[in-house]
């Protein structure tokens, strides 16, 4: 059996090819993989903004006509580039497991030591979603004030990262595809990856904040609707999750209108404890969208009061002091997970490439603000959560910062101790629970057993909801991805 497999020219498009065409080649029916490459309509066109070129799927319609007209059996695609609207005569009949959906932020050294003396960083990028949604938090992730100027850039990566170069300037791009090129170079493909981020800080940005382009990260491969055979062959590799998450992204993204010019980012993640949708942006009728949150399937009933409600602010959940403890040199750890921002010495200086990465998103704009650059974060998802920097930075040996108490998953670093309050909060009467880690639960069930133990407790992902489905509670716990989601859910006036 031989099967004509087209793709886009460039190196990333024919590593994606590659990819799948071996995948194929698994089968028991042993394809032969037979290569076509060509440049489509929006790689001939590299100066136009891709939200001013109107056509859709100006990097997959010419594929699609080949497809009708026998020159191939099948196309990988970027399923990002694809229309939001089906097409009547193919269809997408495989996925493979989708790769990280999050956008990675990269700066050359000297170009972030300039922006630093001027206020400014000159940003390169040519998706308005994240101009809109990056223009309102940026800022407060970096850690010396600095206005940014987002400019209009085109080509495929390696193009961009030496634009990047050529103009002084710092760049933003989907992880998935730069991690793929690494993993192409390191499998010996005939590219030059490594050398062109040599010397750049990174951020990957967290979806809370900058949820990714409907699809991004996936890679749909397209072949005609009445090819029976092919259909069946690649349901058998097709990644069900993957297309699941996928398809309910870009459904929502046709519902504001799709398009590459809309300012939207909307991202679905499939998680043990639920389903995690980030949504943010603005549509062409001037909706502001904002969406965090996580869905459980676990039934959760408001309280009758907004008394019965705790806490409604994390500055009421206190139940202990901390007490400083001596430590290591911190500089010496080459990746450092940060558990809350006050569990790093104030005296802590970052030294050369050294990592750091959060629990949360405001853990990270607190180090920010001490000038220290956060790699990355958790993004309140829990320890589980895959930094996915094994491509960026080779094998990452982590260490946690946190309390003498704490059981992370990492080598614990121990900066500080657990004192109990004399005074405390009070729980008499209140029915809903909201938990931000384990010590502060087990502290409140030892004084206030009845509460708890009948009590809505609910909890962020992780290890808080690890510890709270092994304990006998009279309701199921339920996760939120925050203390607002509980309030809003939680609270009768909400």
């Amino acid at each position: 059996m031989r099967l004509k497999l087209a793709s886009r020219k460039s190196d990333l498009a024919r590593w994606q090819a590659v990819q799948v065409g071996r995948a194929l080649e698994t089968l028991p029916e042993n394809p032969s993989i037979e290569f076509i490459f060509k440049a489509s309509l929006g790689d001939q066109d590299l100066d136009t903004p891709l939200a001013n070129m109107g056509a859709k799927g100006v990097f997959t319609e010419d594929f699609h006509q080949d497809l009708l007209e026998g020159r191939c059996d099948l196309v990988v695609h970027s399923w990002k580039d694809l229309p939001v609207e089906p097409r009547e005569q193919t269809e997408i009949a495989m996925t493979l497991p989708r790769a990280d959906v999050r956008d990675l932020l990269l700066v050359p050294e000297e170009v972030w030591q300039e922006a630093v003396k001027t206020g400014t960083l000159k940003i390169l990028t040519s998706s308005p979603r994240r101009v809109y949604n990056l223009s309102a938090c940026l800022a407060k992730l970096l850690p010396a004030k600095v206005k940014l100027e987002f400019v209009n850039v085109r080509g495929n990566v390696p193009t961009r990262l030496t634009k990047m170069r050529q103009q002084n300037s710092a760049l933003i791009l989907a992880k998935a595809g730069l991690d793929r090129l690494l993993e192409a170079e390191a499998s010996g493909f005939e590219i030059h990856m490594r050398a062109l981020i040599e010397n750049c800080r990174f951020m990957v940005l967290p979806i809370s904040l900058n949820p990714a382009a409907a699809a991004q990260g996936a890679l749909a491969i397209e072949i005609l609707r009445t090819n029976e055979m092919l259909k069946e062959l690649c349901g058998r590799l097709s990644d069900l999750r993957s297309v699941e998450s996928v398809n309910e992204e870009r459904e929502i993204l046709q519902s504001y209108g799709g398009g590459c010019h809309q300012k939207i980012g909307v991202t679905i993640l499939q998680r043990e404890f639920g389903r995690v949708l980030s949504l943010r942006g603005i549509t062409d009728q001037g909706e502001i969208l904002h969406k965090w949150r996580v869905d459980d399937g676990v039934e959760w009933a408001r309280a009758k009061s907004a008394d019965a409600v705790f806490p409604h602010d994390p500055k009421e959940n206190s139940w202990f002091e901390r007490q400083e403890l001596p430590c290591r040199d911190l500089a010496e750890v080459p990746a450092l997970f940060v558990a809350r921002a006050d569990a790093l010495p104030t005296s802590f200086k970052a030294s050369g490439k050294q990592i750091l990465w959060t629990s949360g998103v405001a853990s990270w704009q607190k180090l920010a603000l001490r000038g220290l650059w956060v790699n990355g974060t958790f993004d309140g998802l829990g320890e589980n959560e895959d930094p996915a920097l094994e491509q960026l930075c080779g094998p990452v040996h982590w260490a946690k910062v946190t309390h003498k108490e704490g059981r992370p998953q990492f080598d614990l670093i121990a900066t500080y101790e657990l004192i109990p309050r004399k005074i405390h909060p009070d729980l008499r009467g209140k029915t809903h629970f909201y938990w931000m880690s384990t010590s502060s639960f087990e502290r409140a069930r030892q004084l206030f057993p009845q509460e708890i133990e009948h009590g809505y407790n609910a909890c962020g992902p992780g290890s808080t909801w690890s510890h709270l489905m092994k304990q006998e509670l009279k309701h199921r716990p339920k996760v939120f991805v925050g203390i607002e989601q509980f309030r809003e859910e939680s609270d009768p006036r909400s």
